[in-house]
């Protein structure tokens, strides 16, 4: 049997915030509309691959890692990271670009035995120009982890604060974004934290709606 506390106070504490946040920005005419179909295959994938674009997209990323030559019941480690990105437009000229991310977790222990669980849930609020299909486009704002891992062999679980950015630029043919994350935290004994977290992609695009990156 795995090793599994719920904190389901935190986590909902956390949630019901974030959802609070998006509630006082957002409403459903604000929210960017795009007619989809109208759109050629080639920018459906440009879209698809810029954050900053007007489309809600929803990102996942899975990595698994264990130590050879040790157990792997002690050391195997795998996680889902789950990253939604929505744009919610604010005037004419100004949007905000929210990134809510959750890291779901499941590792080995010392024992043996399996802990499974969640590691991390943040939000990024990028303010953003409106966007522009080519060239250069930038946001900046505030970022938020919440106490909400449910071990804290998978994490600490503390809030922590601090800023980001994204940023992208497009040409006709290739895209690169990036996507910067920093935060500190203070923990019981009054020792100040700080960790950032960097993200960045590059495509390329060809023929009808093809990429590599």
């Amino acid at each position: 049997m795995g090793s599994y506390t719920l904190r389901p106070y935190l986590m909902k504490q956390g949630i019901l915030l974030l959802a609070a946040v998006l509630a006082c920005i957002a409403s459903p005419s604000a929210i960017a509309q795009k007619d989809v179909s109208a759109m050629t295959n080639t920018e459906i994938a440009k879209q698809s691959t810029d954050p900053m674009s007007n489309l809600w997209l929803v990102i996942t990323e899975f990595s698994t890692s264990f130590t050879p030559g040790s157990s792997y019941n002690k050391t195997n480690q795998s996680t889902i990271d789950i990253q939604p990105v929505m744009p919610v437009s604010l005037t004419r000229s100004w949007r905000v670009l929210n990134f809510p991310e959750l890291v779901l977790a499941s590792q080995g222990s010392a024992s043996g035995s399996q802990i499974n669980g969640v590691q991390n849930f943040s939000w990024l609020g990028a303010f953003s120009p409106a966007w522009n299909q080519m060239g250069f486009c930038w946001g900046v704002g505030p970022y938020i982890s919440f106490p909400v891992s449910s071990n804290l062999e998978l994490a600490p679980s503390q809030w922590q604060v601090g800023g980001g950015a994204a940023a992208s630029y497009q040409t006709t043919n290739a895209i690169a974004v990036g996507v910067l994350k920093g935060a500190w935290a203070t923990s019981n004994n009054r020792e100040v934290a700080g960790n950032a977290q960097f993200q960045y992609n590059i495509q390329r695009f060809f023929g009808d709606g093809y990429q590599v990156g």
